[in-house]
């Protein structure tokens, strides 16, 4: 079951902001005798008399109420514009409450080159937090693990367990291990999809960071002695900052700088299981090397990566390394990487840091299967923390600033690149949503405010503007843009998030608008044959006699396109489009008309922008950029009934937008063409200027044009 963005997470967002870390060297010093001092004014009040806390992280009163200090910010599944990962909620354990968080890469930018069949690397993360405190769903974790399935190849699984006091030790084990079981169980009719298709369940990698490291390392070692069901592999085990106690007086300095964290540490842990589950800093959960523990040899994995930091748990993290290689693990096998001096989670915290990217790259190298040919340990401590250098190769190919910059090795955008969560609207009270259509194609979809829940609406499939290379659906301009305009016409839009050049040139962009065309068409099927994948909002709420496809600038050229491959091949179940809407058409030409003087250098750099991101083009009189060329398809083909082209007079490919409509209209074409000009205005100016006269005219226009 999809937990989608049904998801309240407004209970964390009322918890005040701390900034110290949980496992930091810091004191709270006065802030926590304050605290004391207030707390005590009130202990004749259950609800008011604090049993436990460990500030900036948890308080509990002997109400049993508790307040999580530590902040967190959720941030909800989407497809994330910075590496093409795509992520959703799921249940697991409905009874339970145990849920996960999927990351899917973008499987066209594989080594392998994808493909629908493509098996992956599951990840199994488990996040920090104290076992008290954390979610899968906090937006640094979020950030880390879009990162960590892009650079990686792998489908990650982050899991959302059961947090103590109100679920104490051993419930996150338990939720651990039903995580690992549903991970591996693709064979099963109820298999996350996802799970089921890519998941490679003979390559399965555990990771935990601080008290995620405790679970993974206790679920690797369950793994090792007990069998699983499906016969499920955890080829390695990963600990980030691990969670580990051990009894004072082995090392007397450290103890005491570290006196207070500690001692906290080892409270926290006791209050994590109840205080009446354990032995303290001596049982075998929480100390894998104390005297009575299972050996680490029976870890069920065949590889294992200890990462450290500078932190009040460094000193055990590394008692643990030592441990596992005296156990008699191969050498080789078991890996340290010493990040110090870098502190506790200051891979959340400045991931762009080089102690940040080296512990990613080991990560991923880990996954790989990758063994280092030197002490990880001497060679990370060695490393000082700079930037790395510039590659000799990375040269400038193609800029045209300040939107965007393509190197050698890599593409730098500088504009659009922005990404905002799907919503409710509270100004329109127009919900959105993000849905993945394809592991190349998403969308997101905008509903407005409906009265009657059974209302049938126009539906306008759009593609977004940006010359083939810059923009997102899910860009901020974008899903403003919508809100707006879908309370003001009430259709049901669907913006298409499609693949970007340089990295997929064209034609791939008319590849993946023909791709979320034939998905929206597809609800036309009937419910009992179709597939899965149908959408709520389209299956109740989609009109498709008012079926419409619109973009600006690129996205009316995508539009155009689509429109004239329904002439040549239809579309399933009968569909038709009823009509297209051509915003400031991005159409080109060596054939010179008056607005190319609007501004000279704009229209070479169009032309220049457009043979880069299609590098099979012949040039301006492609028919793909010049619709109106000799030899290219007739216009009187156009697979629609009517067409609105909406351009601005001082937009330096106004005439092309205004031969379009007049070839149009001369071509034999049977419908009903309007042309509508905004005054003075240049490019995409309703975007740049929503608020101003001639924006609102023109989004005026287009609502009636789709409500006619």
């Amino acid at each position: 079951m999809s937990r989608g963005h049904s998801t309240d997470y407004r209970v964390h967002l009322q918890i005040p902001r701390h900034g110290a870390s949980i496992c930091r060297r810091s004191n709270p010093g006065s802030n926590l005798a304050a605290n004391r001092h207030h707390t005590a004014a009130f202990d004749m009040d259950p609800d008011t008399e604090v049993t436990f806390e460990f500030v900036p992280v948890i308080r509990q009163y002997k109400s049993g109420r508790v307040e999580r200090l530590h902040h967190i910010n959720p941030v909800p599944p989407s497809v994330d514009a910075a590496t093409g990962v795509t992520s959703k909620d799921v249940t697991i354990d409905a009874t339970t409450g145990l849920w996960a968080r999927l990351y899917l890469p973008d499987l066209s930018t594989l080594p392998t080159g994808g493909g629908a069949n493509i098996r992956l690397p599951i990840l199994l993360y488990f996040h920090g937090g104290g076992l008290v405190v954390g979610s899968a769903a906090d937006a640094p974790e979020h950030a880390f693990l879009n990162r960590l399935a892009a650079r990686a190849g792998a489908l990650a699984v982050s899991v959302e367990y059961r947090l103590a006091p109100e679920h104490p030790v051993p419930a996150c084990y338990d939720d651990a291990w039903a995580a690992l079981l549903w991970a591996t169980a693709a064979a099963t009719p109820d298999s996350d999809p996802w799970i089921r298709d890519h998941g490679d369940a003979s390559r399965v990698f555990v990771l935990g960071f601080s008290s995620g490291g405790n679970i993974a390392h206790n679920l690797t070692l369950r793994a090792g002695t007990e069998t699983s069901p499906r016969g499920a592999s955890v080829e390695g085990m990963a600990l980030i900052h691990p969670y580990f106690l051990s009894p004072p007086g082995r090392d007397e300095a450290a103890e005491r700088e570290d006196a207070w964290v500690r001692g906290k540490l080892v409270e926290m842990w006791a209050f994590a299981c109840g205080g009446r589950t354990t032995t303290g800093p001596d049982d075998p959960r929480v100390n894998p090397v104390a005297e009575g523990a299972p050996s680490l040899r029976r870890l069920g994995c065949g590889r294992v990566l200890v990462c450290l930091a500078e932190d009040a748990l460094a000193r055990e993290g590394e008692a643990y390394y030592n441990a596992v290689v005296a156990s008699g693990w191969p050498a080789g096998e078991a890996e340290l990487l010493d990040s110090r001096p870098a502190d506790h989670e200051f891979h959340l915290r400045e991931p762009e840091s080089a102690k940040a990217v080296l512990l990613m790259d080991r990560l991923v190298a880990f996954v790989a299967g990758e063994q280092s040919e030197i002490s990880l340990r001497r060679a990370m401590a060695a490393i000082p923390v700079a930037p790395p250098p510039v590659a000799a190769d990375d040269e400038i190919v193609y800029e045209s600033m300040p939107c965007i910059r393509i190197y050698k090795n890599r593409v730098e955008r500088y504009f659009g690149s922005e990404f905002v969560a799907a919503s409710t609207d509270e100004a329109t009270g127009v919900a959105s949503k993000d849905v993945v259509i394809s592991p190349n194609v998403s969308a997101r979809l905008y509903l407005p405010r409906l009265d009657d829940g059974g209302a049938k609406l126009p539906v306008l499939v759009y593609y977004h503007g940006g010359g083939f290379c810059l923009g997102s659906a899910f860009n901020p301009t974008f899903h403003a843009y919508f809100n707006t305009f879908t309370a003001l016409a009430n259709v049901l839009v669907v913006s298409v998030e499609y693949r970007l050049a340089p990295e997929h040139p064209v034609p791939a962009a008319y590849a993946d608008g023909w791709e979320a065309l034939a998905w929206v068409v597809s609800h036309l099927a009937d419910p009992s044959s179709a597939a899965g994948d149908r959408d709520p909002w389209i299956a109740g709420h989609a009109d498709f006699a008012r079926l419409y496809l619109g973009g600006e600038s690129a996205g009316s050229n995508i539009a155009h396109h689509m429109a004239m491959r329904v002439a040549a091949e239809g579309l399933a179940h009968g569909a038709q489009i009823r009509g297209l809407v051509m915003i400031h058409p991005y159409f080109l030409g060596t054939d010179k008309v008056p607005s190319d003087d609007i501004n000279a250098e704009a229209r070479e750099s169009l032309g220049s922008l457009w043979r880069v991101m299609c590098p099979t083009t012949t040039g301006d009189d492609d028919p793909l950029i010049n619709p109106l060329v000799d030899g290219a398809p007739s216009l009187a083909s156009l697979a629609c009934g009517r067409v609105l082209v909406c351009v601005g007079e001082g937009d330096v490919l106004r005439d092309r937008g205004r031969a379009y409509y007049d070839r149009l209209k001369a071509s034999g074409w049977q419908g009903e063409a309007e042309i509508w000009q905004a005054p003075e205005k240049g490019h995409t100016f309703h975007l740049l200027e929503p608020s101003c006269d001639e924006a609102i005219a023109q989004d005026k226009v287009i609502s009636d044009f789709l409500n006619r």
